[in-house]
């Protein structure tokens, strides 16, 4: 499979990377999480409808288009906030973390849903951080995958699709590349991890 990645890479010059279980797996006990933000979108829609199990990022989406700022920037930050607070570390993907520290011939680009926070301190644990030319964190946008906003704010993006490759785990990931029309690498490598947590 990372052969086939490698393959891509050379066709492509430019790589956008999804972080959380594509470059490193989060070690987070997500499970507090849903509570967390189905309560914030309680405050803001009674009747939003979500619920654990289904795509919190599209119930966002749906959510940040009608209540606009006020509920985005709730959401940012409860994010934001919930990362900081149990993330306890970052398990690479090491050939993707290697392929990373010793590419010069693509330029890279990270494209995340999470915070800013989290993804600078695991590009630091990772020692990785000045490896990328740009980074979208989810502050940066008011949709997140597999909305396509963040693609838009990447430099040369719209004149250069054709050379872009996204890598990422989800089917957020893989929709949002479709939505920009760009091609899509599955990233596998932590499919069958688990996270072991004291929880």
């Amino acid at each position: 499979m990372f052969s086939k990645f490698k393959l891509l890479s050379q066709q492509k010059s430019n790589l956008v990377f999804d972080f959380d279980k594509t470059i490193a797996q989060m070690e987070i006990d997500w499970s507090g999480w849903h509570l967390g933000i189905a309560d914030i979108y309680t405050k803001f829609d009674t009747n939003h409808g979500y619920k654990r199990g289904k795509n919190p990022h599209e119930s966002y989406n749906e959510l940040a288009a009608t209540h606009g700022k006020k509920l985005i920037n709730a959401v940012q930050k409860f994010v934001s906030d919930y990362e900081k607070k149990y993330t306890t570390g970052f398990t690479p993907n090491p050939k993707l973390v290697a392929f990373i520290k010793a590419n010069s011939s693509n330029r890279m680009y990270i494209y995340s849903s999470n915070s800013r926070y989290i993804v600078e301190l695991g590009l630091q644990t990772l020692g990785i951080t000045t490896s990328f030319d740009q980074i979208i964190f989810r502050d940066d946008v008011d949709k997140v995958k597999p909305d396509p906003e963040g693609f838009y704010l990447i430099n040369n993006f719209n004149q250069q699709k054709e050379s872009f490759l996204m890598i990422g785990d989800s089917s957020g990931d893989q929709i949002a590349a479709q939505q920009a029309g760009i091609d899509f690498f599955k990233c596998t490598y932590f499919e069958t991890y688990e996270f072991s947590g004291d929880s």
